[in-house]
């Protein structure tokens, strides 16, 4: 189950990286430590090994910082499968998907209480609202809650990351999924979800403490690696049980059937291809 803004970086895909949190600064004299136990899991097939990982889309050093274990695994691959091909990402065509064309105004969805709120957002974020406005409203909760820069994600989230160094290094890089069934799972949401997501994107916008901030205490635990309190802080937030169900079913349980089908078709059509595997950590937590 899964916290629907959390969600935009524990689950949905690379597609929304447009939107995406901008790097975070560092100090030049703070050396970021990778993670010592990333969700990393290894299986077999037909005598070959395989690894399959849980990434968050975030371009946050402390995620894009890898430990020698995963980077051992992306070595020791012949391929490395992601849930989108980042050629399609870089589609001029994307952003006209994620544009709310006929749809119910966003002054409507949120309330104008909300809707001030997003204005402000705009004004601080230097955003025309006019035409920020007319985005989905779950592609504004990406962008709301994840920054203002929108090119960072393009070159340093993790997802970019693993696909960029991987065709660097002349390895083969697959998708699991295209853009066009990401997006159509996201708008079959529905009004009332797309509302929880943004308003929970201002909430975590406007809270003063970092501790607040569910961005923030996605990497914390995501860094842990904790399958446990992972899952945990995703069920965080999120009231509406019947709205949570239809959640977890569009954006796991469909999509994971997907996945898994996409990854044994590449296994049977290579058995001696060994492949590295980058999914949303929150597909591969739970039974």
């Amino acid at each position: 189950m899964m916290h629907p803004l959390r969600a935009l970086r524990g689950v949905l895909p690379a597609v929304f990286l447009l939107a995406a949190l901008p790097a975070q600064e560092t100090s030049a004299k703070e050396e970021i430590q990778p993670t010592n136990n990333p969700f990393l899991f290894r299986f077999e097939h037909e005598g070959v090994t395989h690894h399959l990982f849980g990434t968050i889309h975030l371009p946050d050093p402390r995620v894009t910082t890898l430990s020698k274990a995963v980077n051992d695994a992306r070595k020791g691959a012949d391929a490395v499968v992601l849930e989108v091909d980042p050629k399609e990402m870089q589609d001029p065509g994307v952003v006209m998907k994620m544009m709310n064309m006929g749809g119910t105004p966003l002054q409507e969805v949120i309330g104008e209480d909300n809707y001030k709120r997003f204005e402000t957002w705009c004004q601080k974020s230097q955003m025309p609202a006019a035409a920020i406005g007319q985005m989905k409203p779950w592609v504004l909760a990406s962008l709301i809650a994840l920054g203002d820069d929108m090119a960072a994600a393009q070159t340093g989230a993790l997802d970019v990351v693993l696909g960029a160094e991987a065709k660097a290094q002349g390895k083969e890089v697959m998708a699991l999924e295209t853009i066009d069934l990401q997006v159509k799972a996201m708008d079959s949401m529905g009004q009332k979800i797309h509302r929880m997501m943004v308003v929970q994107a201002l909430d975590a916008y406007f809270a003063e403490d970092d501790e607040e901030n569910p961005i923030e205490e996605l990497i914390k635990v995501y860094l842990k690696g904790d399958s446990r309190e992972f899952e945990q802080i995703s069920n965080k937030g999120f009231e509406d049980k019947v709205a949570l169900a239809k959640f977890n079913k569009v954006l796991l349980t469909d999509r994971n059937v997907g996945m898994v089908q996409g990854i044994e078709k590449a296994l049977q059509e290579k058995p001696k291809r060994s492949l590295f595997v980058a999914v949303g950590a929150a597909h591969i937590q739970g039974k």
